[in-house]
C-alpha cells in the first residue's frame, strides 16, 4: 500500500539496509497476503520511532508547543539525531507552503494537491489541517529559522532546541 510504503521509507531516514529489514520482517508478518498495508506496518511496530518523528513534525506544525519539546525530548534519549529531525520537519514546512499556493491557486483537491507536493493522499489531509495555523508569512519565516538552524547544527553552532525549537515557538 503507497501510505505503508511512505511510511517505511520515511521512518528508514531513507536508509536501504533498515528499509530491507523492516520489509523482510512484515513480509514474514503478512504471511500469504498479497499487500503491506499502514495497519499492518503500526501492527508490527515496524519505523515505532518514525511514527514519534511524525507525531513530534505533527504538533510542531500545529504548534503545539508542551507536546512538542516533550517528544523532542523523548527523541533525543532514543538516539535520534537533530539533522535527521530536521530534515523531516524541513519536508513538511515545504509541504505546506506548496499546499498552501496551490490552495491560493484554487487547487484544493486533495489528489492533485497530493501530486503537486509529493505526498500520499492520505498524508494531505493532515496537511490541510496544518494549513489552518499557517500563512505565507508564518511558513516563509519558519522555513528561513529552519535555513539558519540547518547551517548552524551543521557548523556545529547549537542543536535542534536552541536554534529552532526555542524560536518557533517565541514567533507563534
Amino acid at each position: 500500500d503507497p501510505a505503508a510504503w511512505e511510511m517505511l521509507v520515511s521512518g528508514s531516514g531513507r536508509c536501504l539496509s533498515l528499509l530491507a529489514t523492516e520489509i523482510e520482517k512484515l513480509a514474514v508478518f503478512v504471511g500469504e497476503k498479497s499487500s503491506i498495508q499502514l495497519s499492518d506496518v503500526r501492527a508490527m511496530g515496524a519505523n515505532s520511532t518514525g511514527d514519534d518523528i511524525f507525531s513530534l513534525v505533527e504538533d510542531l506544525a500545529m504548534k503545539r508547543k508542551g507536546v512538542s519539546l516533550r517528544k523532542y525530548d523523548l527523541l533525543l534519549r532514543n538516539g535520534e539525531s537533530d539533522i535527521k529531525l530536521l530534515s523531516i520537519i524541513v519536508r513538511q514546512f515545504r509541504m505546506i507552503e506548496q499546499a498552501l499556493r496551490l490552495s491560493k491557486e484554487g487547487v484544493t483537491d486533495p489528489k492533485t494537491v497530493a501530486v503537486q507536493i509529493g505526498a500520499h493522499p492520505f498524508f494531505v489531509s493532515k496537511i490541510f489541517e496544518q494549513m489552518k495555523k499557517h500563512n505565507e508569512e508564518s511558513v516563509g519565516n519558519t522555513l528561513n529559522l529552519l535555513a539558519q538552524c540547518d547551517y548552524q547544527i551543521k557548523t556545529g553552532d547549537g542543536n535542534l532546541f536552541e536554534r529552532l525549537l526555542i524560536p518557533y515557538f517565541s514567533m507563534t
